[in-house]
């Protein structure tokens, strides 16, 4: 009976991927290279090392590889991510990408907000709404509809701002065919490199970057007690409705801390490998979901499973009460993520931990019991049975003759 409960399981998780799978193939298309004058009605996955999407898309386009090209005409947003993006098309909703080399060429009709090492925005293109960039270098030179927030080392504007500009840079330059309408705001150890030509229609103003000033933490009452009472309530509640899961999941830390602890560092960086891997594969974009939502599950989990450690450690099981095994523990935890220097060695030590025994107990349930390992039945003695004693026959009496 248990094999089968653990086989429904088994099916159970299979079988919710597959459908989720069948459900979005339907729904949606998978391909890197869409030829020109083709239209896809429906939103738009692709993944591999070189993604060519023309033609018209009337949906999404969700993108990962390494080399991207965008030349179709999207009617909405575009979300990428590679080593190197162009976009060269209409995309009439936002963009969003990430990668090393971004550039946009054609026409965005609402945001763009892009992270990257290179940003341009080339002299033809146009950002209906807002630009936001985060990055090394940015080259602004085409027209944006609204505000420009941009932050790196080297920042160019070079085109027309409908409104206002905050940047924050090194090296901030505003070229001859710079057009801001309203107030340019720049953070900079250096004024702004201005053209004769450049144009600003509202105040500029300059915040220096000391770098000499450090700011040192300062502990916040209100912060401290704020997360003090809300995990301790989430603390609790786990306690109430799992202690025996809780008491299984610390006994994996007792008899085996380092253990854990390697087991949760490990899983912390396998899973993001493990997740960036299925989005590259075509099969693999609807199983990161799961993936994600089971990664983030396993995380929220190890801060109570540490919490419930600490207080074992403290009562050294001299109290059998739960709820102030966990109430003291998650107290005492949770203080030391305040402590200056030492709070972030806590807080990665109980995650990690914390995660390598829940994943170390999940492992042992979902293991088979071994038949040769089960406790034996027990020995039924017998009564003994008494010896049957043969019975003397008996004399027959002989009358006397008479």
């Amino acid at each position: 009976m248990k094999r089968l409960k653990w086989v429904i399981a088994m099916l159970v998780l299979v079988a919710v991927p597959v459908f989720g799978w069948v459900s979005i193939a339907n729904a949606q298309k998978f391909s890197n290279t869409i030829e020109e004058g083709r239209t896809v009605n429906s939103s738009l996955y692709s993944s591999g090392k070189t993604i060519d999407i023309k033609g018209t898309i009337n949906g999404d386009v969700y993108c990962a590889g390494q080399n991207v090209r965008i030349e179709a005409t999207v009617k909405g947003d575009v979300i990428c991510g590679g080593q190197d993006i162009t976009i060269d098309g209409v995309v009439e909703g936002s963009v969003r990408a990430g990668g090393q080399f971004v550039t946009i060429k054609g026409t965005v009709g609402r945001s763009v907000s892009v992270a990257s090492m290179n940003f341009s925005l080339d002299a033809g293109a146009k950002v209906g709404q807002d630009l936001t960039v985060v990055g090394d270098s940015a080259n602004i030179k085409g027209t944006v509809g609204r505000d420009v927030t941009a932050s790196g080392s080297t920042l160019a504007f070079n085109g027309p701002v409908g409104r206002n500009v905050q940047a924050t840079g090194s090296n901030v330059q505003l070229k001859g065919s710079a057009r801001v309408a309203g107030d340019f705001n720049y953070t900079s150890d250096r004024e702004v490199s201005k053209a004769k030509d450049a144009v600003v229609g509202g105040d500029t103003s300059q915040v220096k970057a000391n770098k000499n000033v450090q700011s040192s933490p300062r502990f916040s009452l209100g912060l401290y007690l704020f997360l003090l009472f809300g995990l301790l309530i989430i603390y609790l509640v786990i306690a109430y409705l799992f202690p025996q899961f809780l008491r299984r999941t610390t006994d994996k830390i007792r008899n085996g801390f380092l253990k854990s602890f390697l087991v949760g560092l490990a899983a912390s960086f396998l899973l993001p490998m493990m997740a960036l891997g299925l989005i590259v594969s075509i099969v693999g974009i609807p199983l990161v979901a799961f993936l994600l939502l089971g990664w983030l599950f396993a995380s929220t989990l190890a801060f109570p499973i540490a919490a419930f450690f600490v207080g074992r450690l403290i009562f050294r099981e001299k109290r059998k009460n739960t709820l102030l095994i966990m109430l003291v523990g998650g107290a005492i935890l949770t203080t030391t993520f305040f402590f200056w220097i030492i709070g972030p060695f806590f807080i990665m030590l109980s995650y990690w931990t914390g995660l390598g025994a829940l994943l170390l107990t999940l492992r042992d349930n979902a293991r088979p019991s071994d038949p040769d390992t089960e406790a034996p039945e027990p020995i039924k003695v017998e009564e003994p049975i008494e010896p049957v004693v043969p019975k003397k026959p008996r004399k027959k009496k002989v009358a006397a003759a008479e």
